[in-house]
């Protein structure tokens, strides 16, 4: 894995935390 994959999942992975923030609380 490259470090520009490695920082393109870390970018979903925040998209993806933010989604789904306001649907727990």
């Amino acid at each position: 894995m490259t470090p520009s994959q490695k920082q393109g999942l870390m970018m979903i992975a925040v998209v993806v935390g933010l989604m789904t923030l306001p649907v727990l609380y």
